[in-house]
């Protein structure tokens, strides 16, 4: 079989994939194939134009994005029909392939791009930890604007942008839930959360995650769905997508609506992968750090085996699955994705754009600690200097250029040979970076005394680091409030070597019954700061703070 990213192969991509499909699927797969392709033209010709796309009933699909954290553009084209993953691999090889397909190295900021349609200079989502993952409450997610358009929504499975109004799911737009808004495993328990519920301890979180799923799935019948599943990184996190994707699909066959049903699988970035060709690994901005799956997946509507060259993006999800939900774009902010029905039902217009690409690594919210990458159809501008290919650019360079159409691989640098193009990239990528990053990337704030829900857990992960032993969150009150905290950690038998500041005061440790407590203050309208100084692992390992709120 052709190598997928030599040079010279895009004809070698497509017929790769259809002889991999073949010989691995059987000769049923070819017959299908033909049959979903009389589907798509009788379809095309009876209702005219993009119309097609719709539903055989005429109303919008039913939609289900599949997040399969980690996993790469090259990981996913090498897998195999061999018990293991069929039910991606199906997937893969019966829709649309986005063979150029572009996310973002960190996994947090590049599932809220997929999530809000915009880059993470203007979502705000600029790291995995920190509190930089969090999800500022005025954003728009796909949920959202499917929820106004009548849609049934759900989120299954590791949301990662904040467990407490307003960044949990149940607020962003999910009206169902079903997973965990941390890591999934705490100690030898498993925990998941159902809706706003408690957090309960189970032995098997994510057959319980996948039952919601299919139950959501299989209930919502008197209007289309929007079923969203993110699983963790790794080999397990795929058995588990997979397991779960067979589950929805025997879902929607089994009461006919798969002709009805998108199906979207997609990542959120790579992460390590050893049989990688690519250039760049995790978190790197060269094309093995960012290039992620992209497919598409509707019986009769898109032709199975399909290719697209074309360049896209993480963004564009929000606004293809948008427009096929008749959902209102949002009108009071930039959005930063293309609708992409065209590429994926062969009515590509003559003038399709020639697309700017931009990516960003910021570190800390601090924007002169960026990493950088542009790149179109045909180049690659990078300033990377943790994944150099020329060890030797000259003095003062800090960009390398290469031709992705001759070289894909990244195996030659070309900044010398051709330098008007790498000036030409340089000055596109000034212009659009101004204009991404108008928004400073301020920290989110957590909500204090937000109508019912009294109790406000002050999780590490969700503090930036202020020094080598102090963590501080970022805490907005809408009116004055009495708020009392509390240590819960049953095992703690002495007070805590650490030390709590909220609103500048000091608070000390007092033994409350079974856990330790830091008394009560009143904090006024507005924002304000909590800090824990001395941080051991004591604090990380031993419970959480909950910040309760008492009547004003």
């Amino acid at each position: 079989m052709m190598d997928p990213v030599t040079p010279g192969g895009v004809q070698g991509v497509v017929y790769a994939s259809l002889d991999r499909s073949g010989a691995q699927v059987g000769s049923w797969l070819a017959v299908e194939r033909r049959v979903n392709q009389l589907l798509v033209w009788i379809l095309s010709a009876a209702s005219g134009g993009l119309a097609s796309v719709e539903g055989a009933t005429g109303e919008p699909p039913n939609l289900i994005v599949l997040v399969a954290s980690g996993a790469g553009w090259e990981q996913a084209m090498d897998w195999r029909m061999d018990g293991s993953l069929d039910g991606l691999v199906r997937l893969r090889d019966r829709g649309a392939n986005l063979r150029r397909f572009y996310g973002n190295p960190v996994a947090a900021p590049g599932h809220a791009e997929l999530l809000t349609g915009r880059h993470f200079l203007r979502n705000g989502v600029s790291g995995d930890g920190g509190g930089e993952q969090l999800l500022h409450e005025l954003e728009v997610t796909l949920g959202e604007v499917c929820q106004d358009s009548g849609y049934a929504t759900g989120f299954f499975g590791w949301w990662r942008h904040g467990c407490h109004p307003p960044q949990h799911p149940v607020f962003q737009g999910f009206s169902e839930f079903a997973g965990r808004c941390r890591a999934l495993w705490d100690g030898d328990r498993a925990w998941i959360q159902r809706g706003l519920d408690p957090e309960v301890s189970v032995a098997d979180p994510w057959a319980e995650i996948g039952a919601a799923a299919s139950a959501f799935v299989g209930k919502s019948h008197d209007r289309p769905f929007l079923c969203w599943v993110t699983v963790p990184p790794g080999e397990g996190g795929l058995a588990i997508l997979n397991r779960i994707a067979g589950d929805l699909m025997a879902v929607v066959e089994a009461d006919g609506r798969a002709w009805q049903t998108l199906t979207i699988l997609v990542s959120d970035r790579p992460d390590a992968y050893r049989e990688a060709k690519l250039f760049g690994g995790p978190g790197s901005l060269s094309e093995g750090g960012v290039r992620i799956p992209g497919f598409w997946h509707w019986p009769g509507r898109i032709e199975p085996g399909l290719i697209v060259h074309d360049i896209a993006q993480n963004v564009d999800l929000f606004a293809t699955a948008a427009a096929l939900a008749r959902a209102r774009m949002p009108d009071d902010r930039p959005m930063d994705g293309m609708n992409l029905l065209p590429l994926l039902t062969n009515q590509r217009p003559e003038r399709w754009p020639n697309r700017d690409i931009g990516n960003v690594v910021i570190q800390g919210r601090n924007p002169s600690s960026a990493r950088t990458s542009f790149r179109n159809t045909s180049w690659l501008a990078v300033r990377d200097p943790g994944t150099r290919r020329n060890p030797a650019l000259p003095p003062g360079e800090l960009w390398e250029l290469f031709d992705l159409q001759a070289d894909p691989r990244q195996l030659y640098e070309v900044g010398e040979a051709y330098p008007f193009v790498l000036a030409r990239l340089k000055s596109d990528f000034g212009r659009w970076y101004l204009n991404a990053s108008q928004f400073d990337l301020q920290p989110v704030s957590l909500v204090v005394g937000q109508p019912g829900f009294p109790d406000l857990p002050l999780l590490a992960e969700y503090a930036e680091s202020v020094g080598p032993s102090a963590l501080r969150w970022h805490l907005q009150t809408s009116e004055k409030v009495r708020v009392r905290v509390d240590w819960q950690a049953p095992d703690a038998e002495t007070a805590p070597s650490w030390r709590l500041r909220i609103d500048g005061k000091n608070l000390t440790a007092e033994r409350r019954q079974d856990f330790w407590g830091f008394g009560e203050l009143d904090l006024a309208d507005g924002k304000v700061e909590a800090v824990v100084e001395g941080v051991t692992e004591e604090f990380a390992s031993a419970g959480n703070l909950l910040l309760r709120c008492l009547k004003p």
